[in-house]
């Protein structure tokens, strides 16, 4: 009984709270509905606000920024003395016109500058490019020119060394030869001192062979006497006869002994004749042969002095050759070195070259640049 009366209550208040609930409801509509026809009464009234307030100055803005992306700059945009984000925005649109057109007018010049300076650039670098050819040019004709003479000194330092080889050899030769002179002169000297020793002996020779003459004379002299005395000595025997025999005998002895010594002295004489003639002319030969050994002292002795100026003359060009060899080693040297310089010259310079024809089709870029940023600035009306 007591659970059906709480069950009852229940449904009594659930019914009584449904209804307030369905006024409530009700009453919240009312309410609403007036609120949405106050806002929306109000949003008509702001949109036509802000229609005229807002949408004229944005409407002149996006006008601008049209002719803006077409080009045009040569417009002005009007000032509305307005504080609000419309105002700010709009000047800001003519800060932004403004800086533009002062922009565009420095590009323009900026344009123009680069336009001629690339001009001249390039005309610089296209001289520059030339220039860089006719050095290459001028300096590959130099560095072939330089190896002809590189090689010319070359075989010139191979033939002053040649030259100086040969020197050397003649200079020895001319030693040798200035020796053999030298001991020539030398034989000579005791030639002449032996021919003088022989011409004193054979003088020597020829005055005891004179003496010797004169002694023959006088024992002939004595023979012929001794011949007289036995002649007489015989006439005296023979006047004595008998007792005079033996000194007959004796003188007939004596008489044989000068008709011997007689003959003995004819024929020494003759031989001290024949001996004189033969000294005589060994005299006249040592003589000669002294005056030829002299005229060949003096030949040898000239031709002594003369092999002495040659080998001197020869050993002063011997040491011309050899400072000529060493002087044309150094000029081998030195144009070695100057190949090499004009060989990195050479390369140098075709590196300068490609260098230049890069700067020369950099510049013609930028001189293309510079014409395409003058057309695009052209295409801007201020």
């Amino acid at each position: 009984m007591l659970a059906d009366q709480l069950g009852d209550d229940a449904e009594q208040h659930a019914q009584s709270a449904v209804a307030e609930g369905r006024q409530s409801t009700a009453e919240a509509l009312r309410v609403f509905g007036i609120i949405g026809i106050i806002a929306l009464s109000l949003a008509v009234a702001t949109a036509l606000l802000l229609t005229r307030v807002i949408a004229g100055p944005l409407k002149e803005v996006a006008e601008a920024a049209g002719r803006i992306a077409a080009g045009d700059l040569s417009f002005n945009i009007p000032e509305r003395g307005r504080a609000d984000e419309v105002g700010q925005l709009v000047q800001a649109f003519r800060d932004m016109l403004e800086s533009l057109r002062q922009l565009t007018l420095d590009i323009r010049d900026g344009t123009n500058v680069l336009a001629s300076s690339s001009a001249e650039i390039l005309a610089t670098t296209t001289q520059v490019a030339a220039g860089s050819a006719e050095t290459a040019t001028a300096v590959s004709e130099t560095t072939a020119t330089v190896e002809e003479v590189r090689q010319t000194v070359q075989l010139a330092s191979q033939k002053a060394k040649l030259v100086s080889e040969s020197t050397q050899r003649t200079a020895q030769i001319s030693q040798s030869g200035r020796q053999a002179v030298e001991e020539l002169i030398a034989g000579m000297e005791r030639i002449r001192e032996q021919t003088a020793l022989a011409a004193e002996s054979i003088v020597r020779l020829s005055e005891q062979s004179q003496a010797i003459g004169e002694i023959i004379l006088t024992v002939n002299d004595l023979a012929e006497q001794s011949n007289l005395l036995a002649v007489n000595a015989a006439i005296e025997a023979a006047k004595a006869g008998e007792q005079g025999k033996g000194f007959g005998v004796v003188a007939q002895e004596i008489k044989s002994l000068a008709d011997q010594s007689k003959q003995a002295t004819t024929q020494v004489r003759a031989i001290l004749g024949d001996i004189q003639k033969a000294t005589g002319a060994a005299v006249m030969a040592t003589d000669l042969c002294g005056k030829s050994v002299d005229a060949g002292a003096q030949q040898s002795d000239a031709a002594g002095d003369a092999i002495r100026i040659l080998a001197d003359n020869i050993a002063e060009a011997a040491q011309a050759a050899l400072q000529i060899a060493a002087s044309s080693q150094q000029q081998l040297v030195g144009m070695d070195q100057v190949a090499l310089a004009m060989e990195n010259i050479k390369q140098a310079s075709a590196q300068n070259m490609a260098g230049t024809g890069q700067a020369e089709a950099a510049a013609q870029n930028l001189h293309e640049l510079g014409g395409k940023l003058k057309q695009l600035v052209e295409r801007y009306k201020i």
